[in-house]
């Protein structure tokens, strides 16, 4: 069992667009929980005081001017990976995930390349909209139909080996939305282990949710992860790892 007094390899990554009201408590709630990780966030093309608010929590930002949650992610990864990290967790930075889940994700990261958080182990939270929640189940559905896998495949809390990081900086991984959906179905395409994780949302902290505000905005992104799912599935199925895994 990992022990929190021994997470200096482990790396919290949060990618943050305009989230000067929540960064800091997320940042100081994980630190609280965490001393000896390190903490990512990436400060996303933010025009408010996102990256003061991170600082000042202590975390150690950096600044990835190209918006896209994808390429935040990948330029916090690769940080993390500079740091020497051994287990990569990537959370999201409105607070929406309660802290308290992360101990199991990591624990489990001990075994698994890829470890993801699920928010539907008992149906739809009150904090998710309906039409989100049903999306998501037709996500699930597809993406079992296509990998034979049932994952919560667009969770934004999950835990990365540092096999599997390295392998999706190498691969054409989204560098939008469908970031979450793209590295889920690599993982399983390319044979990397795999568990899922309840995890609990509790909504977020301030604020409104940065990708696909509008209606019509939510349509696309959509439209966008499901193609990506099934086109994933084509691409990657005969390749195999460019790094060696330990489900292998």
């Amino acid at each position: 069992m990992t022990s929190r007094e021994s997470l200096s390899d482990v790396a919290f990554v949060l990618p943050a667009h305009n989230e000067e009201g929540a960064v800091g408590k997320v940042v100081r709630e994980i630190r609280r929980m965490y001393p000896d990780a390190l903490i990512i966030v990436v400060d996303n093309a933010s025009s408010d005081r996102t990256a003061e608010e991170a600082e000042k929590a202590g975390a150690l930002v950096v600044r990835e001017p190209v918006k896209g949650l994808g390429k935040a992610i990948k330029t916090g990864i690769q940080c993390a990976l500079e740091h020497g990290a051994r287990i990569i967790l990537r959370t999201d930075s409105d607070g929406e995930f309660d802290p308290d889940c992360f101990a199991e994700l990591i624990e489990a990261a001990d075994d698994y390349d890829l470890v993801i958080g699920n928010r539907f182990s008992e149906g739809r939270p009150e904090s998710v909209p309906l039409s989100h929640y049903l999306f998501n189940m037709t996500l699930i559905a597809l993406f079992w139909l296509f990998y034979g896998e049932i994952l919560d495949v667009t969770c934004g809390c999950r835990v990365f080996s540092r096999e599997l990081a390295r392998e999706i900086l190498k691969r054409d991984v989204d560098d939008g939305p469908a970031f979450d959906a793209d590295t889920t179905s690599l993982a399983v395409s390319l044979g990397y282990s795999v568990k899922s994780v309840d995890v609990r949302i509790r909504g977020r902290i301030s604020g409104q949710r940065k990708v696909a505000p509008t209606v019509i905005g939510k349509v696309l992104v959509g439209l966008r992860i499901l193609f990506r799912v099934a086109v994933n599935r084509l691409r990657w199925r005969c390749e195999t790892p460019s790094t060696l895994s330990r489900g292998q």
